[in-house]
């Protein structure tokens, strides 16, 4: 299948659902006010989230600047993230983690410059057949934008070992998202390998940032 056929198919058969069944899980957890969506593609789920809550005003920041973005986005290195400490009142990274080199200092700079929470949208898998699956709903949603696929995917194990390492608890965390998928996609892949999590400093790391 070419590129722009598997882009077409994956638009009309599973991304616009899967935004929107997403969208709805995190919208509760943002705080009001200036949200930073760190690699925030082309702006479509922060839109959407603008557009449930019209309390809050979402920027993007992504390494890959795509045509037609729906929201500002500000170019980004993979580094520091260019704002000052504790300007936002929530972060997400929305799918963004796995594409990380290092997601333990991408999450460290998401707590620096948030006051309030970071929000997370990532995958765990259990065993091979799991990260198999999750490689090729990768490569059918970003094959055809030429986006970098490392596969840093979670264990769960590993997840509480980056928890640890930036100093940050879950106040809340979902591995079932309601309605991504049309069945059975539903019960095979939209639940135990995607997870929402919401996540706040430690007092520890509060007294650090």
């Amino acid at each position: 299948m070419s590129n722009e056929l598997m882009r077409a198919a994956h638009l009309s058969l599973i991304y616009k659902r899967r935004v929107k069944a997403i969208a709805n899980v995190i919208a509760p957890m943002l705080n009001p006010g200036l949200i930073l969506d760190v690699g925030c593609g082309n702006g479509t789920m922060a839109a959407l989230l603008m557009s449930i809550r019209p309390d809050v005003k979402v920027i993007g920041l992504d390494i890959h600047l795509w045509p037609g973005t729906v929201i500002e986005v500000i170019p980004y290195t993979g580094d520091v993230i260019p704002f000052g400490d504790k300007l936002f009142s929530s972060v997400l990274a929305i799918d963004t983690l796995h594409h990380a080199e290092e997601a333990v200092g991408l999450l460290t700079e998401c707590l620096r410059v948030t006051c309030g929470n970071v929000v997370i949208k990532d995958h765990f898998y259990r065993n091979s057949f799991e990260h198999i699956l999750l490689h090729i709903l990768d490569l059918g949603g970003n094959a055809a934008h030429g986006i970098a696929r490392p596969g840093h995917y979670f264990t769960r194990t590993k997840w509480s070992q980056t928890l640890h390492a930036i100093g940050a608890v879950e106040q809340h965390r979902y591995e079932r998202i309601p309605n991504m998928y049309p069945e059975p996609l539903q019960t095979i892949i939209g639940q135990r390998i995607q997870f929402v999590a919401q996540l706040v400093p430690t007092i520890e790391q509060q007294n650090n940032l």
